[in-house]
Formats: structure tokens, C-alpha cells, sequence
């Protein structure tokens, strides 16, 4: 057994050293001993002699492959089974080379010959010899050394000019680094790797796993750590017990940690770790030694807020921490990157003012450096550009942004004072154009302003000044319809005050006083469409010549002229329909409304270019036509040509000229104080119109569900109700019913056309007035008819064994559709336990108000549960009705528990002083009783009351995520006694909200707005 047992070292130990130990490789000679390789020939020719032979010469030579000379000899002897030789050469090759890369290997070779000699003792002498050496911790930790100068030469970014080198690998190296660890290494070694572990897969673009190496790292070398954000570990607060030594890295683990966490959007999470590693170092007063760190630490906190695109909830936190960076690092390269993001982000967030001046103090470099010597001129890393290059860009886009808001303050001289302020500083700035039309847009709003403002003198002198000045803007037609505007709108102020009852007679404006400023406004027009035809200002204006001619100067002919000149832009169809309207015949008849018989009834006639038109009169049966049509509208179908009028004459119009409209009112005649219904038609060669006059003093009102139709018929003239009325009604398609109204003037019926009738049609007529109406019925329902219903309750909810309870009821019946007090009925009374079990029955007569009342005892020893109430009329069993009431045994408790902080707001790193007091319901204090409490972060405590009854907690919220609630749980056990207290960790101090008086207002209307601050509590 032992010798299979050597046998097997020996296989295992010459694997091992043929993969693992392999010797490394000779270093080059300049020139190989020929000796040496005759003997190599031999060997791989399998002449041992001759090999030992060649290889003697080599080695008496003494050169410097010597010591390999003679490995090559003591293998041929080997191999020819010259084991003591064998042995003899190796002791020769330890003793003249001990330091030679063949002695390991020579070593084995002369165990395996000892094991050939079956000296197994000595063999084992030297495996364990060398096993021990290949086992040991130092051995192990030069291995995982190779492997780890591996990894970091895979990891290791090449150098700008290292064009050749390959891109780091860092999932390879991540991979190495692993199992380097997976190794026996020491602790300081293992800080190394597992620090460079997380940083390669941080490098690799994997935040996720980046966050488990990075935490794993703190666990294990840093003291401080106490777990991840939110994790109840870390709310608690409690740090490790006789923790090792921090690691060589665990402050910057911690930096990019947070790093990582932001790249995988854990903002948050984020920043709570970075403001305690600001916190750590400046405990450590590291400050100085870790002078970048704190630096980036800083500048990622700005990160963690997504300057310059902050959310409008941490807008102010972001700006502070922007701050905060340019305070202590003034001169840092990103210093330029915050000051400009502080500006922006005031910016897109309308705070006009705010970003002004921030945008001026980074012209001013008022809060950052420019860094001295090559930093200057370096690219920033990450966020790219160098502090020069972006300092000079961005102090150009400053400046044209600061004239941008104020050009949009219409703050014009200060925005045309900032563009040629860059104008004048940059030459060839990108936006230098811009501003010299801004500049220009400037005077063009003074001018606009101006008009808005009702300045017209100003406003005209103004746009002079600038069409002087720029001639061939493209808003110079703009500008000559602006002053037909405003002239057109004088003209119109003139023209108001001649109905103004405010403006004394002598004060009024003449006609011609009116018609000569409108012809201003012609003026200025004409001088707008001669200078810039075929424009759209020009169409307009040309257009409104046109109207004014025609509406306000009675100048037909000229609106003609001015409308078939217009044939460009919007307004072209509109002057082609006025041409069309004003020369084209026209003919309108209209009856406004129902005349009464003291009145003389009157039809409209609106017509154009008809100077004469012939008048008939056909008086008509409306109750027929009602029957015939089930309406009394839609005339028009009525073929009246063939009928002899009853009246006929001719009527001229009035005042007729050539394309203006005329209206006039013709009176129809009717007997005096007569009723009637009648059709007028008025006609001339070519157009007619035909309307519908009636005289009634009759008005209906109709109403009416799925079964019965009121009519309520009054004579309007006396304001009396009208009797005797006859009513007809109608579903669309016959009469299905008819009636007289009574002396109210009131008709009801009930039909059952009614039942899916769509709308409902009336006509009344008595002594030839007449009356009609139309009610929809389209999606009316039927009416439910009111049911019995009775009310039982107790005076109170709930009972114990022994106590009485006092019962009412309230009963309501129905008669001719209203509830009615059913007075002296009898009801039967009655309890039921939650068995069901009838304990008690009484018979109850109503009073005058249909009600009841009464009380019972319950027994001592009644069951506990839900109990019925039911009231059931004696004569007619089946109208009853009930309600429930409960009955169980209740307990004070003889402690209670009070819980109370000193305030219920805090913020993140204070110290939350929690009051716990127990006492009896009577008052006294419950002393030296144990306390059981949980804490927000999930621990469980437990301790006991002083003489007051009262404990005191202290909780460290350092832990805690701001914005969330911390709950303290206390409970007494035994006593089935808890409560809960919650205090709020806030953000920030306060929030602030601006409401306006009122949703809407006009541009340039005042308005107040209420400003609102609240504490994180919710109070003022």
C-alpha cells in the first residue's frame, strides 16, 4: 500500500509541477554551448550514453547553462536507469547551483528516482519537503499575485498614446479577480482585490453588481458601515462590536458605491451615502488628506439632483448643492459646470429675476474659479469640455439669455442694453445676429406697447422711428395696417360717443365729423395696398376699405370697386361674397312672435336691390291644419299659389338704392281686437317668402309623464285662466285625444299613449285664439309609487346583560300617493335574541304621528350577540318591519398608554425623545412595569416604567430616509394593552405655493396671488 501510495504522490506532484510549477524559462545566452546541444539531440534520440557523455563536457566547461547541463545529465541517467548517478548529479546540481531554476525540478526527478530504487523513505522525505513549499500561504499568495497582475493589466486603461494597446477587458479581469479571492490570501491582499473587483465591474457598465461588491467590501473593512440605505441594520444605528481595522479603500468603496447607485437611478440611496461619507471624513478630520474625494463626493451630491434638469420638488436642494460645491471648491474645474447649471436651472424654472443674476454672476466668475496652469486647458472628465473653452461659450450664451428674459419681461431698453452689449463684446459670437434683431424686435414692441397702452400718437411716432430706420423689415406692411388700425379704431371711439349719454349734446360728434376720421382710416389703408400689394396685410386692409365704404359711408359703388380689386390672400372669398351679396336680389320675411289683440301684428321684410314687392294675405284654419300635420310649423309646404289671397297690395320699399339692404316693417291687417291666424306672403319677379302670422291671447303650459298630460291654458291679455278651451293632443301621427279645460283653465287625462309616445303635441283654440306646444318624452321613465315604511331604533347601539333599553318606531302608510301617520294601529312588538329565541313581545297602538315607544329589562344572564326588533301589524301580518341592536360584555382597560415626542417633525441626523407613560385609568401612575417597544427601524425593546410610570426612548434618525414616517410601537404585555405614536422625517423645512385671485385674466390685468407656507406638519 505504501508504495502505490509514493507512487501516486509522485504522479501528482509531477502534474502539478508540469502545470502549475512550471520553471520558468532560461534566460537567453548569447551563445549556446554546442555540448549542451549534442546532449539535448541525444536525449530526444533516446541515446542515453551518449547524452551523459555530451552533457559531462558541458558542465566541465562551467559555463553559464551549467546548472541545466546538469538536470539534462541527472534525466539521461534517469532515463538510463542509472538511479545512484542520478541521484549523485542532482546532489551536485544543489550544491554548486542552489539558487537555479532546475533545482525544484530536480528535486522530483531524484524523489522518482529514490522511488525506483524502492527507497521509499527518502522519496517521501522530499515530497513532503516540497509539499509543504507548494502548499504554504506564502506560495498560494504569489500565485493569486500572477493572477491578480493579470487582471489589473486587463483592467488597466491604455494611455492616450498607446494606440496599439488593446481596450481593457474588465469582465476578464472581474473574473480573475474572483478567484484571486476564491484563494487563501491574506487580509490585506484580500482589501486589494475585493476594492478592484468592484471597480471592474463598476467599469463594465453593471451598476447592479457594482452595488453588491461594493457593500460587500464595507461589510468586511469598514467599521463604520451599517448597511444599506433604509435596511433596518442601518436605521438602528448600532456599528459593528470589535470590528477589524478599516480597509486601505473603504472610504472611496463607499464614493463609489454611491457612484454606482446613481448611475442605476437609486438617487436617493445615492446621496443619503455620499453625505455620510462627507460626514465620516470630516469625523476622521480627513478632510485635507482626502481633499478629492470630498471634492467628487460634493459634486456627485449635485449629480444625485439631475442638475440642470431637477424635478420642481428638489429644485432649491439641487441649487444648494451647487452652492455648496462653488463654496468649497472655487476653483475645481466642474466649478464652472455648477455655477452655469445654478443659472439654467433657474431658468427653466420661469425665476426669471433669479436666473438673471445667476447668469451675471457667472460672467462676473463671481462664485467659481477658473482653474490655474494645464487644468485650464484639460477636459474635464465625464462631463467633457475644458473650463476655458466652456467659460468663454457659456459666458456668450449668458449674456444672450440674460437680454432674452428681459426681452421677455418687456423690459426692452434693458434686453436691447444686454444684445448690444454682445454685440459690441463679441463680434463673432454665434448669436451675434440674433441680437442685432433683437435690437430691432426691441423697438418694434416699445412701439406695440404703445398700441396696446391706447398710445396711438406715441405708438405712430414710434413705428415712423423705426420704419425710418430699418425699411425693409419684413413687418413694415405690419406697421402701415397698424396705422389704418388706428386710425379705424379712433374713428370708431369717435363714432360711440354719439349714442353716449355721458357725452353732453354740444360735446357729440357730427356725422361728417365721424364719416371724415374713417376716411383716415381709408387714407392710411390705400397707402398700404399701393406699397406692398399682394400681401396679407394688404388683403386685409383692402377688405376693410371696402366695408367701411359700405357700412359706415354708405358708399356702395366705391365698396364694389374695393372688393373686385381684392383677388389675394385671406380675404379674397370674403370680398368675392360681399360682390356676390350686393349685387344679387334678395328677399327676407320674418315674424318675431305672437301678437295679442290689442296689438297691431307686423312682419319684417329685409330685401336688397328689390325696389317693389306685392303683399298677400291668407287667413288659415290652424285647428284643421293641426289635424292634418300634428304641427303648426313647416309652412312652406303649403302650395298657397293656386288659392285667391284674401287681401293683396303692393308695398315700396323705402329709401331702395342699388346694392344697400333695407329693412321695414309692414303691418297685417286683422279686424280690431279680433283673433286669427293668417299667412302672409310677400313676393316681387323672381323671389318670395312666406311666414306665419297669429292674434292670440291664449298661452299653454304642458306637462305631462308616461300616463297622464296637464295643459294649463291662460289668457294673457286678462291673466286670468282660460275655460272651456278646446284641447287637442297628438303623437305625430293622429289625435288621439281631445278635452276642455275647467274653470282653472286646467285639463288632465290620463292615456296610455302616452306609455311609448316620443313626443307629445298640444294645440288649444277657443273663439279663434289658439295656442300650441310640444313636449319630448324621450327617455322619460315611469314613476315608482311610494311604498309603507316604518323606522325602528334604540337609544343606543349596543347593551349589557342587566341594562334596559328604551325602543321607538315611526311608521308611515301611503293614501293618494303621499305618506300618511297611520294613528291607532295596532303593531306587535317584539325582541329576538341572536338565537332567534323570542325573549320579550308587546302590542303597541300609533299615535296621532303613526309612532310607538317603549323599554325592556334584558336579563342578567342574557346571550350575547345580535338581537332583532321588529314591529308587525297586528291586522295585517305581512307589513312589518325591524332593525338590530347588539348585546355584549364590556371591559374597561385598567392601564393606558400615552405616547408623545417633544415635536412630530424631524430631520434626517436628530434625535427623536420618545415619552412612554403608563398609568390606571383612574390616574395613577404605573411604575417598575415592563415595556415592550418596537422602534421604527424593526427592533424590539424591552424595558421597565419609573416610579412616574414613565420610560424614556431616544432614537437616532441617522439611519432614516428623510421623507419617511417613523412609527414607535409600545405595548404592555399581559394587559392587551398597545398604541402607536408616528413622527415624520422631512426633507425640507418648509414648502411654499402661489395661488393667483382668479383662474383667468386679461393680458396687463392685475392680480393679486396669495402666497401659502406650510411646515412639513402641515401647519402655517
Amino acid at each position: 500500500m505504501k508504495t502505490l501510495h509514493l507512487v501516486s504522490l509522485s504522479l501528482l506532484f509531477s502534474t502539478w509541477f508540469a502545470t502549475a510549477a512550471a520553471a520558468p524559462k532560461a534566460p537567453k545566452a548569447p551563445k549556446v554551448d554546442p555540448n549542451l546541444q549534442a546532449g539535448q539531440a541525444a536525449l530526444r534520440a533516446k541515446d542515453y550514453p551518449a547524452a551523459v557523455a555530451a552533457l559531462e563536457k558541458a558542465v566541465a566547461a562551467k559555463g553559464k547553462q551549467a546548472d541545466e547541463a546538469l538536470y539534462l545529465k541527472a534525466l539521461a541517467q534517469y532515463h538510463g536507469k542509472l538511479y545512484d548517478d542520478c541521484i549523485g548529479t542532482l546532489g551536485q546540481l544543489a550544491e554548486h547551483h542552489p539558487k537555479s531554476v532546475w533545482l525544484h525540478k530536480g528535486r522530483f526527478l531524484k524523489a522518482n528516482a529514490f522511488v525506483q530504487k524502492r527507497d521509499y523513505k527518502s522519496a517521501e522525505a522530499i515530497y513532503e519537503t516540497e509539499a509543504a513549499r507548494l502548499l504554504s500561504a506564502a506560495r498560494k499568495q504569489d500565485v493569486a499575485s500572477v493572477i491578480i497582475h493579470f487582471a489589473d493589466a486587463l483592467a488597466k486603461k491604455p494611455g492616450k498614446d498607446d494606440l496599439k494597446a488593446p481596450p481593457p477587458n474588465y469582465g476578464k479581469a472581474y473574473n480573475l479577480y474572483n478567484k484571486a479571492l476564491a484563494m487563501e490570501i491574506g487580509r490585506e491582499l484580500r482589501d486589494a482585490v475585493m476594492f478592484k473587483k468592484a471597480r471592474a465591474i463598476q467599469q463594465a457598465n453593471n451598476p447592479a453588481q457594482a452595488i453588491k461588491d461594493f457593500r460587500a467590501y464595507l461589510v468586511e473593512f469598514d467599521p463604520d458601515w451599517m448597511g444599506p440605505v433604509g435596511s433596518a441594520a442601518r436605521a438602528s444605528g448600532l456599528k459593528k462590536e470589535n470590528p477589524a481595522a478599516a480597509g486601505k479603500h473603504s472610504l472611496a468603496a463607499r464614493f463609489h458605491l454611491a457612484e454606482a447607485q446613481l448611475k442605476a437611478n437609486q438617487l436617493a440611496a445615492g446621496r443619503v451615502n455620499l453625505e455620510d461619507l462627507l460626514k465620516l471624513i470630516t469625523a476622521q478630520k480627513a478632510d485635507d488628506a482626502q481633499a478629492k474625494l470630498v471634492a467628487d463626493s460634493r459634486w456627485s451630491i449635485i449629480n444625485t439632483y439631475r442638475l440642470p434638469n431637477s424635478a420642481a420638488h428638489e429644485l432649491e436642494l439641487g441649487i444648494k448643492a451647487a452652492r455648496d460645491f462653488l463654496k468649497q471648491h472655487t476653483d475645481d474645474p466642474r466649478s464652472v459646470y455648477a455655477a452655469w447649471w445654478i443659472a439654467q436651472v433657474y431658468h427653466r424654472a420661469g425665476r426669471s429675476d433669479d436666473a438673471i443674476a445667476a447668469y451675471n454672476d457667472f460672467i462676473a466668475k463671481k462664485n467659481h474659479k477658473l482653474p490655474a496652469g494645464d487644468a485650464l486647458t484639460a477636459i474635464i472628465p465625464i462631463t467633457g469640455g475644458t473650463p476655458a473653452k466652456l467659460q468663454d461659450t457659456w459666458e456668450k450664451e449668458a449674456l444672450h439669455q440674460v437680454a432674452q428674459i428681459r426681452f421677455g419681461q418687456k423690459k426692452y431698453t434693458e434686453a436691447s442694453a444686454a444684445f448690444q452689449s454682445y454685440i459690441n463684446k463679441y463680434p463673432d459670437g454665434p448669436q451675434w445676429a440674433n441680437c442685432q434683431r433683437g435690437i430691432i424686435n426691441g423697438q418694434y414692441q416699445v412701439a406695440m406697447d404703445a398700441v396696446e397702452a391706447k398710445e396711438y400718437a406715441k405708438a405712430r411716432k414710434l413705428f415712423e422711428a423705426f420704419l425710418t430706420a430699418n425699411p425693409l423689415d419684413s413687418r413694415a406692411a405690419r406697421i402701415l395696417f397698424l396705422f389704418g388700425q388706428i386710425a379705424y379704431q379712433s374713428a370708431a371711439d369717435l363714432e360711440s360717443k354719439q349714442d353716449d349719454p355721458q357725452v353732453a349734446a354740444k360735446a357729440k360728434p357730427t356725422d361728417d365729423a365721424v364719416k371724415a376720421a374713417y376716411r383716415k382710416a381709408i387714407a392710411e389703408w390705400q397707402r398700404l395696398v399701393s406699397k406692398y400689394p399682394g400681401t396679407e396685410e394688404s388683403s386685409v386692409a383692402l377688405y376693410r376699405i371696402g366695408l367701411i365704404y359700405e357700412e359706415k359711408l354708405g358708399d356702395l359703388a366705391a365698396a364694389l370697386v374695393a372688393y373686385r380689386k381684392l383677388s389675394w390672400g385671406s380675404k379674397a372669398g370674403n370680398a368675392r361674397a360681399r360682390v356676390a351679396l350686393m349685387t344679387k336680389p334678395s328677399l327676407v320675411l320674418q315674424t318675431g312672435r305672437k301678437f295679442r289683440t290689442d296689438e297691431k301684428p307686423m312682419v319684417k321684410l329685409t330685401t336688397r336691390n328689390i325696389k317693389k314687392v306685392t303683399v298677400k294675405q291668407y287667413f288659415l284654419d290652424l285647428e284643421a291644419y293641426f289635424r292634418k300635420t300634428h304641427a303648426i310649423g313647416n309652412i312652406d309646404h303649403l302650395d298657397i299659389a293656386l288659392i285667391e289671397p284674401d287681401k293683396s297690395w303692393e308695398v315700396e320699399i323705402a329709401d331702395y338704392a342699388d346694392y344697400r339692404p333695407s329693412e321695414q316693417a309692414i303691418e297685417v291687417p286683422f279686424e280690431k281686437n279680433k283673433s286669427g291666424v293668417c299667412l302672409i306672403n310677400i313676393s316681387d319677379n323672381d323671389f318670395e317668402a312666406t311666414t306665419l302670422v297669429i292674434r292670440s291671447d291664449l298661452d299653454l303650459i304642458l306637462k305631462s309623464s308616461r300616463t297622464e298630460a296637464l295643459v294649463f291654458v291662460e289668457n294673457r291679455r286678462t291673466g286670468k285662466p282660460a275655460a272651456d278651451v278646446k284641447v287637442l293632443f297628438s303623437d305625430g301621427k293622429k289625435v288621439f285625444a281631445t278635452g276642455t279645460t275647467e274653470k282653472d283653465g286646467v285639463f288632465r287625462g290620463k292615456y296610455k299613449e302616452l306609455k311609448a309616445n316620443g313626443n307629445l303635441r298640444v294645440f288649444a283654440i277657443a273663439d279663434g285664439h289658439v295656442a300650441a306646444n310640444v313636449v319630448g318624452l324621450t327617455g322619460l321613465q315611469f314613476g315608482t309609487s311610494l311604498a309603507a315604511k316604518g323606522y325602528l331604533y334604540t337609544d343606543r347601539p349596543a347593551y349589557q346583560p342587566g341594562e334596559s333599553i328604551k325602543l321607538r318606531g315611526i311608521i308611515r302608510d301611503v293614501k293618494d300617493g303621499a305618506y300618511t301617520a297611520p294613528e291607532g294601529k295596532v303593531f306587535l312588538v317584539s325582541v329576538k335574541d341572536a338565537a332567534g329565541r323570542l325573549i320579550w313581545e308587546t302590542e303597541q297602538k300609533l299615535g296621532k304621528f303613526g309612532t310607538f315607544h317603549s323599554q325592556l329589562r334584558l336579563d342578567d344572564r342574557a346571550a350575547l350577540g345580535s338581537y332583532t326588533l321588529t314591529a308587525r301589524e297586528k291586522a295585517n301580518p305581512k307589513q312589518a318591519y325591524s332593525s338590530t341592536f347588539t348585546v355584549q360584555k364590556f371591559q374597561l382597560e385598567k392601564i393606558r398608554l400615552k405616547l408623545e415626542t417633544d415635536r412630530t417633525v424631524y430631520f434626517r441626523g436628530e434625535t427623536v425623545e420618545l415619552t412612554i407613560k403608563a398609568e390606571y385609568y383612574w390616574g395613577q401612575p404605573v411604575a417598575d412595569k415592563t415595556i415592550s417597544y418596537y422602534l421604527p427601524d424593526g427592533r424590539h425593546l424591552i424595558a421597565k416604567t419609573d416610579a412616574t410610570g414613565e420610560l424614556k426612548v431616544k432614537y437616532d434618525t441617522t439611519g432614516s430616509q428623510a421623507g419617511t414616517t417613523l412609527r414607535f410601537t409600545v405595548s404592555i404585555d399581559g394587559e392587551n394593552v398597545s398604541s402607536v405614536h408616528n413622527a415624520f422625517l422631512a426633507r425640507e423645512g418648509f414648502a411654499a405655493t402661489v395661488a393667483p385671485s382668479q383662474p383667468l385674466m386679461l393680458a396687463g390685468e392685475p392680480f393679486d396671488v396669495t402666497v401659502t407656507t406650510k411646515a412639513p406638519d402641515g401647519k402655517p
